[in-house]
């Protein structure tokens, strides 16, 4: 049972509990501190894809264990799916993900990494598709 010199604490985190977002995924913004106190970045193996691909490999490298990855999302915008993502090795330091480009525009865009001990997020180029010219395309 809670006694008096508990009960401030108890207030405070129950209030925290309540704040707005929380809980809630990563939405932008580095990812949470690793323990060092610097926030996790990713980094892609290969660094691009090209888009409207479809189902693309890529490994995800972080600066910090995220733990077992609940939630993987690209920004809206890109036009990335997230098809699936496996753990890659014996720790939670990589994650192979695959991904449907088919829709994906070209650019610099952020991935959002959720795992139960943390999260990171990485940039991943997309280059334009190198698809032949259209009849109607070529002079």
């Amino acid at each position: 049972m809670p006694d008096a010199r508990t009960r401030p604490s108890l207030a405070l985190l129950a209030a925290a509990l309540m704040l707005p977002g929380a809980g809630a995924p990563v939405t932008g913004g580095a990812g949470l501190p690793g323990p060092l106190g610097d926030p996790c970045s990713a980094t892609f193996d290969p660094r691009a894809l090209t888009a409207g691909t479809d189902s693309v490999s890529i490994l995800a490298s972080f600066t910090s264990p995220v733990g077992p990855v609940v939630d993987v999302h690209a920004e809206p915008a890109s036009g990335l799916v997230v098809l699936g993502a496996a753990r890659a090795g014996p720790e939670y330091h990589k994650v192979q993900l695959l991904l449907d480009a088919t829709r994906a525009a070209p650019g610099r865009w952020t991935l959002h990494f959720r795992g139960t001990g943390g999260s990171c997020v990485g940039d991943l180029a997309v280059r334009p598709s190198r698809r032949p010219p259209t009849a109607t395309e070529t002079p």
